[in-house]
């Protein structure tokens, strides 16, 4: 009998202790549950940056690709010895 009280005494002990920390397991389950869609949030934003990002390197080279063309046309036509040659 002995035996069974003392594995009462200590379920109950563990219940007391289980039921202290209940409160702080929720406020920390709904931070939690906070800062994962914040995460969802700031991963979808990034993605969507990095595509913003990915069309305006894209541009820029377009870009790039003019002025070589336009260079190459300007050196064609335009004499080296001719003062706006530069």
């Amino acid at each position: 009998m002995k035996n069974a009280d003392l594995k009462l005494i200590l379920l109950f002990e563990e219940l007391i202790l289980l039921k202290s920390m209940q409160r702080e397991d929720e406020r920390l389950t709904s931070e939690l549950k906070k800062c994962t869609e914040s995460k969802g949030y700031i991963i979808k934003e990034i993605q969507e940056i990095t595509g913003r990002l990915l069309k305006k390197k894209s541009e820029i080279e377009e870009i790039k690709e003019d002025e070589t063309k336009l260079l190459n046309q300007f050196h064609e036509l335009v004499d080296t010895n001719h003062e706006h040659y530069d």
